[in-house]
Order: C-alpha cells, then structure tokens, then sequence
C-alpha cells in the first residue's frame, strides 16, 4: 500500500464524510495549517524560554522578531532559540528547528475497520525550502508515558529537499504492538556522524492508541446527528463544537497545541450521555473545555471554557469573568497570513495562559481571534452575553483581554462593549480616538504597544493623548499602559501575564 501522507489522509477524510460532507481534502492548504502548527510550537518553545528571562533578554527578543524574516518564517524563531541556548543560529540550527511532519491518524486503532487507522504513519516535511545536506538521515523514536524508549528507527538517509518538501519519507510505526494508550514520538535529524547536540532543536508529538476508537468516533457522530437537531441554540453549539474536535482527529486535521483526542472523544461521549438524562450539555465537565458559542453564522465562534468544580450553569456567582480574544494568525508583522489556518484557535492562548484565574477565583474563557468569522464584533458581544449567562455573572464583572486584530476590532468598536465590561485591555492594535476616550466613563482600560506591530501607532496616539489631558487638567478617566516592558509580538499576552493578572486583582477588588 502506498504509504505517502496523501492516500493516509485522503482515506481518514473519505471514512468521514458521512459526516463531516464540508472537510475539504489534504492540498497546499491542508499542509500550510500542519506546517504552521509547527511554526507556532517553536514559537511556544521560545515564549517557555522567555518566562524566566530578564526585561533586556525579552526586549532583545522582541526585537529580532520584529525584523524581516527573508521569506523563511521559521528563521527569526531558531535565530532567537540560538542565541537563548546559547548555540549558532547556522543553517543546522534551521533546518532542525523546521523539521515538520504530519501525524496520521494521531489515534491509531488496531481494532479499527479502515485500514489506514490500525498503526500510525510519521511523514517528515519541510513547510519551507532551504538547503538540505546530502548526508541527511533521520531517527524516530517513541516513549511510552513513563518517558522510556520502546520503539526506534532511522530512515531517510540521503533525503532530498524535494523529497522533504513533497513529504515522502513516511515511517509506519507498528501500534497493533502498543498497549492502548498515549505516546510520544521524537524526530532528530543527523548530518554525517553529528545529531543534535545540547541545545539543538528536536521535534515530539504525542500520538495515541485506543483499540474501538474508530467504532465509538462513529457511534458518537450519529449519536449529534440525531439529537443535536431538537436542542435548543446553545447547547446545540456546545455538543457541535466538542463533535467538532472529534471531528478533527478522526480527519487527520492538524490540531492546535498538542493532540488530545481521546480527552476530546471522552468529552462528546460525557456530553451525549448528559443530553439523554436531560442534563446539562457541560454537566460534570471540568477544566479547559473547547465549544463552539451560538452564533448568527452557521459557523459559531469557537471558545474554550476553562470551568471549575461545580459548576451550575446559569446559576448566579460572585465570581468575575475574564475573557480572552486572540489574534489572528501571521508569519510576520507585514500582511502575509497563512491561508490555514485563518483564525487562531482557542486552544493555544488556554493553553499559554494555563492555571490563569484559578486561585483568585476568576472564571476565564478564550475566543478564537477573527478571520473565519464574519462580523466578529457582533460575534463578541453575543459571546460576552452567553458567557455571563452560562457562569452566572453579575453586572459589571467582565474583562475583555483582546490581541492584534482582535484589538482593533474592539477598539474601534468599543462604545458597543462598554455596557457589557469592567476593563478592557488592547495590545498590540486598538487605538482609542479621542471622542471614544472621552467617552468611556468609568471603564477601565490599559493599553499595551508591542515592538514592531505598526497596529501599536492607534495606541500610542491614544496614551499620548490621555497623558495631554492629565497635563491640562482635563483628565477623569482611567487609561494607561499595561506594563512599560517591551514584548514579542507572537506572545505578548502570555508574557504579559503577571501584569494582567495583577490589573484584574485591582479591577475586581471589593
């Protein structure tokens, strides 16, 4: 059997149609969303770096990445990655660091009645070209859960930048020999007799192996099918968006942060039970729970809810509310965007901002960033109202945290959010006019230039016009920037952390 990625894919697409009719097949546009997966995972290996880095470090940072990248995304990266470890930023470097490969399918099930599902295929790819040795080779290892190696090869010495470009080194690992369970797998690349040396980039993926995953995958899309027409809007959006991300992997789509799909299938299961006993959708639900909202588009906003013990929906709640707008996705700081994925999936800012608003008891949830939705504006202000009615919160208790587009669209939009919000946060883009600045009451608002992003000018012009009214004496409001420190665009809101943290204690304190 043919072994590239795009019979594999074409395959799991073909098992799904019955009901997923609108996934469109793997081409350029399906392997763009894969390589920029990477390109945001070494971006997130970077920001990890930079949690414990000092303000000249992150400055310094910010500072490179805002340069142009010479038609190679992945370069400002591995250059700033280089100069963390300590380590040239040569052309090895590079080509480790933008060492790709599809993961197909990401739940391998022996047992499963589609072929392409039993055992887990590793393609390698190149989302950009550069130069390749002729002396390449590959090892692929994979570690249980304990983190012990069970399983290596290497492959694809010789490989060619045409035969990386077109992904044609595929490795089957045998997962009908694995337990159920989840995986890692490790990929190094080798040029001569030299691996990856301390601080060199190496690529791990988690993958899984779950016997009857494809038979439950099944039995749970017809389960929505059938059910989820008599809900009514809201639950409805909330089982399509957990099907969605079953969906998702049963496909072979390229997932957002990391592969959690057996989690994602426990959860629509959980949810189709809770629909039965009339429960609920989210009933006994806890932590980071990805949904889709209700919406005017048949699309919906995709949203993660990150939602505590014992939640009873609806039910009123001192508790304030944080929600988190992300940016749209981008190669660099100029227009050039990939054409997948269009928008910035929740999952990644949940995952960035981990463990945010547990101890001071702040409810949180992450919206996706625009691009796939139309009206995004009206598509915040529905969600800020659903949100509110789903955790109970009272009157005045929101935050609006938004990033890059997203904050241009609420600044520009901001007279129609201030009933709904406490405090507002723009960074990156967002300018205030005066007239809206004036106008703004006693909503709170910081506002956070980042280094580079030409969106930050609106903000400037902003505070330069709050500090002009402050000298005149003319001033009543409560503008200001968020933090004077200079932050990589890519990760200016993670990174912002302590400082956003610290404005929701002083904007909820009673």
């Amino acid at each position: 059997m043919d072994q590239s990625p795009l019979p594999v894919a074409r395959a799991l697409i073909a098992a799904l149609a019955a009901w997923a009719p609108s996934l469109p097949g793997q081409g350029p546009v399906y392997r763009e969303r894969w390589g920029f997966l990477h390109l945001e995972h070494r971006r997130a290996e970077l920001r990890q770096e930079l949690l414990a880095a000092d303000a000249v470090a992150v400055a310094s940072v910010a500072a490179r990445l805002a340069g142009p990248d010479g038609g190679v995304p992945f370069a400002p990266v591995a250059s700033a990655l280089a100069d963390r470890r300590g380590v040239p930023a040569d052309d090895a470097f590079l080509l480790r660091a933008m060492l790709s490969v599809y993961v197909l399918p990401e739940v391998a099930d022996p047992e499963g009645a589609n072929e392409v599902c039993r055992r887990t295929n590793v393609s390698v790819f190149l989302p950009f070209a550069m130069p390749v040795p002729e002396d390449v080779a590959f090892d692929l290892l994979v570690l249980d859960a304990g983190g012990e190696p069970i399983w290596s090869v290497r492959f694809g010495e010789g490989a060619t930048l045409e035969d990386l470009r077109m992904a044609r080194l595929v490795v089957p690992v045998p997962a009908d020999e694995l337990e159920d369970g989840a995986y890692r797998l490790r990929l190094s690349a080798w040029f001569g007799h030299a691996g990856p040396g301390p601080g060199q980039p190496v690529l791990e993926w988690p993958f899984h192996v779950r016997r009857g995953y494809q038979a439950r995958c099944e039995a749970a899309f017809a389960a929505v099918q059938e059910r989820g027409a008599a809900l009514p809007d809201e639950p409805r959006a909330f089982l399509t968006g957990l099907a969605a991300e079953v969906r998702r992997a049963y496909a072979g789509e390229a997932f957002d942060v990391a592969s959690d799909a057996v989690a994602d299938l426990e959860r629509l299961e959980l949810a189709l039970r809770n629909v039965a006993a009339d429960r609920h959708v989210l009933a006994g639900m806890t932590g980071d729970v990805p949904v889709l909202l209700p919406s005017q588009a048949a699309r919906g906003l995709a949203a993660v809810l990150r939602l505590p013990d014992g939640l009873a929906p609806g039910a009123g709640r001192d508790r304030p509310l944080v929600v988190f707008a992300a940016a749209t996705p981008a190669y660099d700081l100029s227009v050039r965007r990939p054409t997948a994925p269009a928008s910035r999936g929740p999952r990644w800012t949940a995952h960035e901002l981990a463990g945010f608003g547990g101890e001071p008891g702040w409810d949180v949830a992450f919206l996706e960033s625009p691009g796939e939705v139309r009206n995004y504006i009206g598509e915040l202000q529905a969600a800020l109202g659903v949100l509110r009615s789903l955790y109970g919160t009272g009157p005045g208790r929101v935050l609006l945290v938004a990033d890059g587009e997203a904050a241009s669209l609420a600044g520009f939009h901001a007279p129609r959010l201030v009933p709904e919000l406490a405090g507002l946060v723009l960074v990156g883009s967002g300018g205030l006019s005066a007239t809206v600045l004036d106008a703004l009451g006693a909503l709170r608002v910081r506002l956070q230039p980042v280094v580079g992003h030409r969106g930050s000018d609106g903000l400037e012009r902003s505070l330069a016009y709050v500090a002009a009214q402050v000298a005149a004496d003319k001033w009543h409001g409560d503008v200001a920037r968020l933090s004077p420190r200079e932050v990589p665009w890519p990760m200016a809101v993670p990174l912002l952390r302590p400082e956003l943290e610290a404005f929701a204690a002083q904007l909820f304190a009673r």
